[in-house]
């Protein structure tokens, strides 16, 4: 019996969170939608193993224009005493799209911007402070009128944290990684804890344009 993660679009999908640990280990393709920086790794769909150089990019540039769109990443957090970065503008302008992380407070931080020159969308943290070691998804929306920040534990409830009004569109001209800030790398602002990338993907006007990583498991 073939099982493939949710996203793949396979008619005989099941959701991934059925499968047990065991049965995951009979693996027989894996495709994994990103590039990995300075031998960053991938096992069983999980990123991890960030560090100051190791980060990942996806493949293609962002550009949904004024459409609505929504960004879900599963992670496993891990506190730490600096900010670090989870999703950043692949280039080394320091300002651009889209820069989130979670704030030595461990609050949601997120900057959006309409260019390479300024944060002029958003700059704000938000109020929840984020246990440690636990696993969070997390999600960015643009509904055409606000950008919405939200978290969960199961992806099926949803607590807002951050609500910024604007009409405005994120910069274009970038691409996004994953794991830290393409700007600011070499420092220890990345992610310490894991990105599960079977449960993480990109909508644009509610159609996948994204999904991290493809599984097909035979149990």
């Amino acid at each position: 019996r073939i099982i493939t993660d949710k996203y793949n679009g396979s008619t005989n999908k099941q959701d991934i969170s059925l499968i047990n640990v065991t049965d995951k280990a009979n693996i027989v393709n894996e495709t994994d939608y990103v590039s990995c920086i300075n031998g960053i790794m991938v096992t069983n769909g999980i990123l991890n193993g960030f560090a100051a150089n190791k980060y990942a990019v996806l493949p293609n540039v962002f550009t949904p224009n004024n459409s609505s769109w929504e960004i879900v990443i599963k992670t496993h957090y891990i506190a730490n005493s600096n900010t670090q970065w989870l999703i950043s503008p692949n280039s080394s302008a320091p300002f651009g799209n889209i820069l989130f992380g979670i704030n030595n407070s461990g609050r949601l931080y997120i900057l959006l911007g309409t260019n390479n020159s300024a944060w002029n969308i958003a700059n704000t943290t938000g109020s929840a402070v984020l246990t440690n070691n636990t696993d969070y998804y997390f999600k960015l929306e643009f509904t055409g009128s606000y950008y919405n920040l939200y978290y969960s534990l199961d992806s099926t409830n949803w607590t807002k944290d951050l609500e910024t009004a604007s009409s405005s569109s994120i910069y274009q001209g970038q691409g996004l990684a994953l794991g830290l800030e393409v700007y600011n790398k070499g420092s220890n602002s990345y992610w310490k804890g894991s990105i599960d990338l079977t449960e993480s993907y990109i909508k644009i006007n509610g159609s996948v344009w994204w999904i991290g990583s493809t599984i097909i498991y035979i149990l």
